[in-house]
């Protein structure tokens, strides 16, 4: 039997603090969920385990040694090595895979030219048409439709070997995970079942906690108050006694003089006593107030700012024949989004929904100005550029565009530091720096891609106050529904209206 071990593993990057440190876990069978923050290294664990980085401290054994590893990335930018081998390989099992992600050995040479769910189906299948013994899938239900995750989740629930997931998608965690590993600021938490039973455990852990620190900062307060009082009747005491000493009266023997200088004595001897008691008692409180190791908790509130255009129709996107080359993907486009409209659409990968998109942002009479669209996907050499467009804005735009950073939970000055993006990372910084503009229109492709949960919540809080127009394209299903009212699709090279929505599922 396979098993993947940890114990006090930690890693830094050269010349940064540690990134995590002292992480134990055991896996021996069945899927284990990875979740947290974007950023605190859960891709990097993936790294260390398939040995692509080694450890800067700790250990991580796979037994037996020798044990077939296969990785699904999370990028979906360029094919690799063994997508091709698995695109050029005629075996029974390769065109099982095939049938089963509906993938046409063709696509493979026009690359390019697929969509992010059809690159993302490739990946998969590439992964484990070897039948691995450790996969490790770094957010596979990114761009993936419904029909795409219930393929997937299909596939998950047949693997027999080891299997360590990252990804911020809670239905599908709940589906296929035995366990939950949560990774935040440098902790390693384990948790029985799915993401849904860790989140509660988690919030009754917090819960607990918030009100056992809450009661001691109730305790050191009243303590520090007994001390105080306590001090300063030792103070008085110890002065009254001094006093009495100086002055003894002429009438006064010297037996009730020594008498009196015991009393006081006694007196000064309890006060302090009691205020060293005090004392002690305060600083165990203290120590327990510290262990709590309460950090500042990253993440605010958002905003999409609606334009203050009062005008009923935002866009009109009209045209014939729309396609490239000698694909036509629609027929015609004509469609019309007004403000307040608050549209999904819902279209299975490859069908054209980028497509309807452009054909979209290039409508007559819609100014880019007031537009905010969010792509699919950036490449790692986009994310680059976006980070030195970052950098290179006017000091208070840039201060702006980082209180959005910090909002969604990144770190700034890390974030600003550092030479590369993670795609979460990425995906929150195009967000931090569109959301500073007035818009008619919202423009959102795949918005929840890459990002953890907490900013998933926060963004569907602000598309909830925003008054423009909204063309949302998403696979998540409960935020789509909880965002939008309306829900289109595509098929046969035709745009659909399937009608209202109640926001439940």
């Amino acid at each position: 039997m396979i098993t993947l071990r940890a114990a006090s593993l930690g890693f830094a990057y050269e010349g940064r603090s540690d990134l995590f440190e002292d992480l134990h876990f055991h896996l021996t069978g069945g899927w284990t969920g990875l979740v947290g923050p974007n950023g605190v290294g859960k891709s990097t664990l993936l790294d260390l385990i398939r040995g692509r980085l080694t450890p800067t401290a700790g250990t991580l054994h796979i037994e037996p040694a020798g044990a077939t590893v296969a990785w699904c990335p999370q990028r979906v930018d360029a094919s690799t090595d063994q997508i091709e081998r698995f695109a050029t390989s005629w075996t029974g099992e390769a065109m099982r895979w095939m049938s089963l992600l509906e993938l046409d050995p063709e696509d493979f040479y026009r690359w390019d030219e697929l969509s992010p769910g059809i690159r993302k189906r490739w990946q998969i299948a590439a992964a484990l048409v070897e039948r691995p013994q450790l996969a490790l899938l770094d957010e596979p239900t990114n761009h993936l439709d419904r029909a795409g995750k219930a393929v997937l989740v299909g596939a998950l629930e047949q693997f027999d070997g080891v299997g360590l997931v990252v990804s911020h998608d809670r239905a599908f965690l709940d589906r296929i995970c035995e366990q939950v590993l949560w990774l935040d600021r440098g902790r390693l938490d384990s948790y029985e079942g799915g993401f849904t039973r860790a989140r509660e455990v988690r919030d009754e852990e917090f819960a607990r906690r918030q009100a056992e620190f809450e009661s001691l900062q109730r305790r050191r307060k009243k303590l520090e108050g007994q001390l105080a009082e306590q001090r300063a009747r030792a103070s008085r005491a110890e002065t009254s006694r001094s006093t009495s000493s100086r002055s003894q009266g002429i009438r006064d023997s010297d037996a009730r003089s020594m008498a009196r200088k015991r009393r006081a004595t006694r007196a000064a001897a309890s006060l302090s006593g009691d205020a060293g008691a005090t004392g002690s008692r305060l600083a165990q409180v203290k120590a327990r107030l510290e262990e709590h190791e309460w950090a500042d908790e990253r993440g605010g509130v958002l905003r999409v700012e609606s334009a203050s255009s009062r005008k009923s129709v935002v866009v009109r996107c009209a045209c014939g024949k729309v396609g490239f080359g000698a694909v036509t993907v629609f027929d015609a486009l004509d469609f019309v989004l007004v403000r307040g409209q608050r549209v999904w659409l819902d279209a299975p990968n490859g069908s054209g929904k980028t497509t309807l998109i452009r054909s979209l942002l290039a409508a007559d009479g819609l100014a880019a100005a007031e537009v905010l669209y969010l792509p699919q996907h950036l490449d790692g050499a986009e994310a680059r550029a976006l980070l030195d467009d970052v950098r290179a804005l006017p000091h208070n735009r840039l201060g702006e565009v980082m209180q959005r950073v910090d909002a969604l939970g990144v770190d700034p000055d890390r974030l600003l530091g550092g030479t590369t993006l993670s795609p979460g990372e990425a995906r929150k910084l195009m967000l931090a720096r569109g959301l500073g503009q007035e818009c008619a229109l919202a423009v959102l492709d795949e918005p929840t891609n890459h990002l953890d949960i907490d900013s998933i919540e926060r963004l569907e809080a602000a598309l909830a106050q925003f008054e423009g127009a909204l063309l949302l394209v998403s696979h998540d299903e409960a935020f789509a529904r909880a965002v939008t009212d309306e829900r289109w699709t595509i098929e046969d090279r035709d745009l659909l209206y399937l009608g209202s929505h109640t926001g439940s599922l």
